[in-house]
């Protein structure tokens, strides 16, 4: 199945991904940002806490499901004596609900302004009695 993959994400965020079922994430680097701009409620979404460049076949992950997406431009202004400086910052606010464990493979895309897909496969356990 194509997922989006979302990258560098927290051990303690996919955990919690997982556990909830439902869980919003805010998403802050450049190439996931690129990669959620074209996404669209209902896509499937790849999440793992992998760097971006180390992402390639065999990598684990959660598959998920995209419920809404916001995004959002943060403006910051600071100041010291006569100086302001101004910063501004794109956030993409993501509720995502998990479906399973997926492991990559292939990846298509990952340059900077495009989105990184993947091709997962689900990873299914059986339990043996």
């Amino acid at each position: 199945m194509k997922c989006i993959a979302i990258t560098g994400i927290s051990r303690k965020v996919c955990e919690d991904v997982m556990e909830n079922q439902v869980k919003t994430i805010e998403i802050r680097s450049a190439h996931n940002i690129a990669s959620l701009l074209g996404a669209d409620v209902g896509s499937c979404i790849f999440i793992t806490h992998v760097r971006h460049a180390d992402l390639g076949r065999g990598v684990l992950g959660i598959i998920s499901l995209l419920k809404a997406r916001e995004v959002i431009s943060h403006t910051m202004i600071f100041g010291r004596d006569h100086i302001f400086e101004e910063q501004e910052m794109t956030v993409v606010r993501i509720q995502v609900s998990s479906v399973g464990i997926g492991r990559v493979r292939s990846v298509r895309g990952g340059k900077i302004t495009e989105p990184t897909v993947v091709d997962v496969d689900e990873v299914v356990h059986y339990s043996a009695r």
